[in-house]
């Protein structure tokens, strides 16, 4: 770096978290499991968790009422299975520093 150029330092991407509610029965998951998979290859800070509500130990939180549910940072985020250009825009909101 030169001496009159200014040092530009990224902000630390912010950490979020996405859970994608899916079921065994489910003819759209195996999609919803792609775009989990597109996130975390795209968001490596991001947490993103499939969860199985065919498992039995595996409780529904009150706010997802079908398969599949995107939840992200504990809000609903998209019920069914969001468009990828819109996912990757909204992760991308949520994860750039305010």
């Amino acid at each position: 770096m030169k001496a009159h150029e200014p040092e530009t330092r990224r902000a630390p991407q912010t950490e979020a978290h996405l859970d994608v509610y899916v079921a065994d029965d489910c003819g759209s998951c195996n999609e919803s499991r792609r775009l989990a998979a597109l996130i975390t290859g795209r968001y490596p800070r991001t947490r993103v968790r499939i969860v199985n509500l065919s498992e039995p130990e595996t409780g529904m939180p009150e706010q997802v009422v079908a398969v599949p549910t995107f939840v992200l940072n504990d809000e609903v985020l998209h019920l069914g299975n969001p468009c990828e250009d819109w996912l990757l825009g909204e992760l991308g909101q949520a994860t750039s520093t305010k």
